[in-house]
């Protein structure tokens, strides 16, 4: 019988250098989809299209493949945004952790998990910081949310609009990065490369302007301060 020959210890640590970057890699791979996972049945519970639902993710969690968030184009469950500065964290347990540390210095415009839903206005929804940053329950709530303004408004483009920010400028340009990201036209925060971004706009999106009386009507913006 042939014998193996032992596996030196020098290559040792390279094997567990290189098992541990699959292992995370197939972590990272697993997480990434639960934000698509979790907007799927939200839409199908809550009957917004799911384009929207898509759109606003990335919009809100977005980043590119392998952390670079520029282009925005992948949504991130571990993600929070602290006054206005966003981080992308590697996993639920730190992101957690970091959203723990920042309530506990008192701050409450913290914005958490894939629809960047702000603890502000919207954490007494919620059991818990955790309960925020599941993806599951933080797109559940995100899209009971956009449902409820669409009743106010029965339009869902103002619902959009509306779901960002009740200044008019501002909720004009946010629907359009929604609409630039959903045909992939432009990266997220440039506007698309038509000359009337509007004749383009895919069916999910083909409604009204939001007028400035919509903008005044909902309960608070759901993501960031008003």
């Amino acid at each position: 019988m042939q014998r193996v020959k032992p596996m030196s210890a020098p290559c040792l640590p390279a094997l567990l250098i290189v098992l541990s970057l699959v292992a995370s890699a197939a972590v990272a791979g697993r997480d990434g989809r639960l934000c698509g996972d979790a907007a799927a049945a939200a839409a199908a519970r809550s009957g917004v299209p799911l384009p929207i639902l898509t759109a606003i993710m990335r919009a809100e969690s977005g980043r590119a493949p392998g952390g670079d968030p520029r282009p925005q184009t992948e949504p991130w469950p571990w993600t929070l945004n602290a006054g206005g500065a966003g981080a992308w964290f590697a996993t639920r347990a730190e992101a957690l952790a970091r959203a723990e540390a920042l309530v506990a210095e008192g701050e409450t415009n913290v914005d958490f998990g894939c629809f960047q839903v702000n603890l502000h206005w919207h954490g007494s929804a919620f059991g818990s910081l955790d309960a925020m940053l599941d993806p599951q329950s933080n797109a559940a709530y995100a899209a009971s949310f956009l449902a409820d303004l669409y009743r106010q408004t029965g339009d869902w483009r103002a619902a959009a609009a509306l779901y960002h920010s009740r200044d008019p400028d501002r909720a004009e340009a946010y629907v359009l990065r929604l609409e630039a990201l959903h045909a992939g036209a432009a990266p997220a925060g440039e506007a698309p490369t038509t000359a009337d971004p509007r004749a383009a706009i895919p069916a999910a999106f083909a409604l009204t302007r939001a007028s400035g009386a919509l903008l005044t009507a909902a309960r608070g913006p759901l993501i960031g301060a008003p």
